[in-house]
Formats: C-alpha cells, structure tokens, sequence
C-alpha cells in the first residue's frame, strides 16, 4: 500500500509538471491589461513552511531576490513601509504574491513541491444590495515538480525564478517594453 500511495504521488506530480506549461501566465502573445498602469507593486511570499523544514528557499531569499529582479527589470517593488502605509490604498495598488508549498515525501528521499505566483489587484464585488472590496488574481502562473532532496533548494529556486521571468515578461509586454 505504502509503494503504490508512493508511485501514485509521484506519477501525479511528473504529469503535473509536464502540464505546469500552459498556465495562464504563459501564454505568449496574449497582452495582459490588468498588468498595465502599475506604477509599483508589493511583494508577498507565503507558503514556505518555514517551521516544518529549514531545506529549500527562505521567505526572505525569496522575498529579496524577487525585488531584486523585478528592479533588474524596470519594475518597481515596494517597501513594507510604503506598502503598509499608504501604497495599498492607491488605486493602482497590486501585490505580487509568491507561495512555495514544498511536501517532502516518506521515505524522505523526493520532495514534491508547487510554486505560484499571483498578482493582485483591489476589485469590486456586489452582492445583492452590498458592495465589497476585496483583492482579486487578476494574473497568475504555477508549476508542479518533484526532486530529490538534495536538490530541492536549487531546484525550487530555479522554478521560482523561472515563474518570475514569465511574469517580468508579460508585465513588459503589457506595457510596451521589451
């Protein structure tokens, strides 16, 4: 029972990676408008079990390589200042969210593990008579991977990155920069 729980997990997870290319914020040629007038954004990152197992990459790292790259990028990012003071009362207020869900598997040899990014905007709900306002996903992407457990940091930093180039590249073409 234990072997078969095993291989279905691992069967499932290599499907999804191979699936993990044709999300949404893949696309290519697709422009992207709710990328469009963002002056600057947040960084969030959750998801990193930071708790339950000190392997793969910190919340932090994460958190800091991103704004790196998106500055790299012409993409300004938020400071935790800027953003809890004012920065997400704007109108163009958007947060880029980052969740790294790592499992590590028994025996613990493999990790299996999803990363998704997220861009959020304020939106408009109404409801009967109420009007609500919340954030809403207005962009995303993700992916799928297992690895062994000597790999999972590299191997999970390498996956993030990647997401955050689709991401860098899609904010550019909405924008009408390369």
């Amino acid at each position: 029972m234990n072997r078969l729980m095993t291989t279905t997990i691992g069967l499932t997870a290599i499907i999804l990676l191979l699936c993990a290319g044709s999300t949404p914020g893949d696309t290519g040629n697709i422009t992207w408008p709710a990328l469009r007038c963002l002056p600057s954004l947040h960084v969030t990152v959750g998801g990193t079990n930071p708790g339950q197992d000190s392997a793969g990459p910190s919340a932090e790292w994460i958190r800091s390589d991103f704004e790196q790259r998106l500055q790299k990028a012409g993409i300004r990012a938020q400071s935790d200042d800027e953003w809890f003071g004012t920065g997400r009362h704007s109108p163009e207020a958007a947060f880029l969210y980052v969740d790294l869900s790592p499992i590590r598997q028994n025996p613990p040899t493999k990790y299996s593990f999803a990363v998704r990014l997220e861009l959020n905007r304020p939106a408009v709900a109404n409801y009967c008579d109420s009007t609500v306002a919340m954030w809403a996903p207005v962009w995303f992407t993700y992916a799928n991977a297992v690895c062994s457990a000597g790999e999972y940091d590299k191997f999970a930093r390498q996956v993030l990155t990647d997401k955050l180039a689709v991401f860098i590249k899609d904010y550019l073409a909405a924008n009408g920069k390369k």
